[in-house]
């Protein structure tokens, strides 16, 4: 008798699932804070972006407050980059976002052409505070050819055996 179309056949054969995907794809939050925050700043345009992350690096977080922490600091760098001036030269305006993993991270740096800022300008308590909630910790700094690079530290979160 033949089975309905819907039942799965009879089969002793092993079936592979894929494994889910843990943790939230680093690249394509940083793709998609750069597009908004792109949209939101129409002198944003004339920056050049360059990111360097690996394709597969993935984190682990809350995914919304990551997402409003990153857009918020690309959104900084942006408008920074896009008002820098330099005199007679030609104006430089980019920023560059790195993100490198350590056995204890993943570090995001995001840095940008603009004037440099204090680390009150570019981290109010507000920005603080998304960073708490992320489980971040944040650190502002000036560039030595000028500028301001933040860097996001994302603790990571893997549980350890421990034997019995």
């Amino acid at each position: 008798m033949r089975q309905p179309h819907h039942a799965a056949p009879d089969s002793a054969e092993p079936r592979i699932l894929p494994l889910p995907t843990a943790g939230i794809a680093v690249r394509g939050l940083l793709d998609e804070s750069v597009a908004a925050a792109s949209t939101r700043n129409p002198s944003a345009g004339s920056v050049s972006v360059a990111i360097d992350a690996s394709p597969g690096m993935r984190v682990l977080g809350d995914a919304g407050a990551l997402r409003g922490l990153v857009e918020r600091l690309v959104a900084d760098a942006l408008a920074a980059a896009a008002m820098r001036s330099c005199g007679d030269g030609p104006s430089l305006h980019e920023v560059v976002i790195t993100v490198i993993e350590t056995p204890d991270a993943v570090e995001l740096e995001i840095a940008d052409s603009g004037p440099s800022a204090s680390e009150h300008d570019r981290c109010p308590p507000s920005v603080r505070d998304l960073a708490t909630r992320c489980g971040c910790r944040l650190h502002v700094t000036g560039c030595p050819e000028g500028g301001t690079a933040v860097t996001v530290r994302l603790p990571r979160r893997e549980v350890r055996r421990q034997a019995a």
